[in-house]
């Protein structure tokens, strides 16, 4: 029974919602909007469209615009479009003030404030600096997506209106003012906008140096009609112990200036240009730094050597019976060095230190005859020396073959396999010879670039084979005369190493 009674007070309670939907379905037209492009669904039961909007909650400002117009009646065969006004917080010279604009542009919203931007003033969008040139547009604004409602229900529910301002955007105009910059005659105005003088510097694009001198200093706040006086100091590129700098001063001289930086002149050290000169001479100085040494210098006098002649010694063997001394020449220079650079080399004395002595040697004059054991079987020799050979024809010996004396040697022989140049002071023409490799030969002809001991074999051919290099040549007997015996061989030409 209880049940009963729940069951039927709820079913009244819903018979009587419906009653009212009804009724308001019936009262009520649709109204179709579109707020910043978003479409919305209104039912209402008011006559204007102001009225409807008011009754949704909306609320309108005289800076957002409505059409058609809020006093129209309500038409469900329109559209009706709203286009919301954005906050704008503007802020001139530390005073805030907070409109609502339908502007997007920088410069129509300065404009519909009434504000006028002077050519060096700055103007911020949310914190970030705009180009006075191009001051462009607001950021886009984006209404939430709606929440879907089935399409059956529309004739009875409204869409929850999405009604959402963009954000306050904030514009920031800051007026330059005018600072005054004393550099010597010269006078500049600047405009800034900057905080401190060595800011408003900065933002003018001027470099201050350490050592220039600033009054009033660069930490000093900007004020309007601020009166400052710059002094630069003097740049100067100095090139000094191997290494270039640039200092900077006031100085007038380039001694002053190179001492205020710490480099000194030491005893002849000089600079170009030249310490006492003025700064404006030149931008460039070098500091030559100067060192005068004594130097002693060795200069040696070889000794001769005296031969004499021994009996007891085989040909060819060598006793140093007293061994030589070279002399010795000293000499005493000044020297002068500009930047480690010898300039100046000036003898002030010489004199000689060791005398010369001569050296001993004795040489061998007994002559043993040898055997040597060949292909050609035993040869008897008496000497046997180290040579360079080369090789020769007559066609190589520089002479035309209608040359009257073309392929005829020193001896009047004709060039052939067999006979060689020798240098004459050396090997005694018609000289038997032994050469390995080559054979028995005869010393029948000279060269004029056969000299000491060398040896150039003659050959038959017109392209003689391409010998060059050391080799061991045994004289033959006869052994000549003492007087046609070279006994002490010249040291030219001698082997590579």
């Amino acid at each position: 029974m209880k049940y009963t009674k729940r069951l039927n007070r709820l079913l009244l309670l819903i018979s009587l919602c419906l009653i009212i939907l009804i009724g308001y379905r019936l009262s009520s037209q649709t109204i179709t909007m579109l707020i910043d492009g978003q479409p919305y669904t209104l039912r209402t039961d008011q006559a204007t469209i102001g009225g409807a909007l008011q009754a949704a909650g909306l609320p309108i400002t005289p800076a957002d615009l409505v059409e058609p117009h809020s006093d129209m009646a309500v038409d469900p065969t329109i559209t009706v479009t709203i286009r919301l006004a954005r906050p704008v917080q503007l802020e001139v010279d530390g005073k805030i003030e907070t409109m609502l604009t339908r502007q997007q542009d920088v410069s129509q919203i300065l404009a519909e404030a009434n504000v006028q931007l002077a050519p060096h003033d700055a103007i911020w969008l949310n914190d970030r600096l705009l180009d006075p040139t191009a001051l462009g547009r607001l950021p886009s604004h984006e209404l939430p997506p709606l929440s879907p409602i089935p399409k059956f229900l529309t004739r009875f529910i409204n869409q929850n209106l999405a009604f959402q301002r963009a954000q306050v955007t904030r514009l920031r105009l800051k007026r330059a003012i005018r600072i005054t910059l004393h550099e010597g005659r010269y006078i500049q105005a600047i405009y800034t906008v900057q905080g401190t003088l060595g800011q408003a510097l900065q933002q003018a694009g001027m470099t201050i140096y350490p050592e220039d001198i600033l009054k009033p200093k660069a930490d000093t706040p900007v004020s309007s009609g601020l009166q400052f006086y710059l002094t630069r100091a003097t740049p100067l590129t100095v090139t000094v112990d191997g290494r270039t700098m640039l200092i900077r001063t006031h100085q007038r001289t380039i001694g002053a200036a190179l001492s205020e930086s710490g480099i000194l002149l030491m005893g002849q050290d000089f600079s170009r240009p030249a310490h006492d000169q003025a700064i404006s001479i030149s931008p460039n100085v070098e500091v030559m730094r100067i060192q005068e040494t004594i130097e002693t210098i060795n200069s040696f006098i070889p000794f001769e050597t005296e031969w004499q002649a021994s009996n007891e010694l085989n040909l060819d063997q060598h006793v140093i019976l007293k061994p030589g001394q070279a002399g010795i020449i000293k000499t005493r220079y000044r020297v002068r060095y500009e930047n480690g650079e010898e300039q100046i080399r000036v003898v002030e004395d010489e004199w000689l230190a060791q005398q010369p002595k001569s050296r001993r040697v004795a040489y061998g004059t007994n002559i043993i005859l040898q055997t040597l054991q060949t292909e050609d079987g035993p040869v008897t020799y008496w000497r046997k020396i180290s040579v360079l050979t080369t090789a020769y024809s007559a066609a190589t010996s520089g002479k035309p073959r209608d040359h009257p004396t073309y392929g005829i040697t020193r001896t009047g022989e004709r060039a052939r396999y067999g006979l060689v140049a020798v240098d004459p002071r050396v090997i005694a023409l018609k000289t038997k010879l032994y050469i390995p490799g080559y054979g028995r030969a005869r010393a029948e002809d000279t060269g004029g670039g056969v000299l000491g001991k060398h040896v150039d074999l003659a050959f038959d051919d017109d392209e003689p084979p391409p010998i060059y290099g050391w080799r061991e040549v045994y004289l033959l007997p006869p052994i000549p005369p003492a007087h046609q015996i070279r006994y002490v061989l010249p040291e030219w030409p001698q082997a590579r190493r």
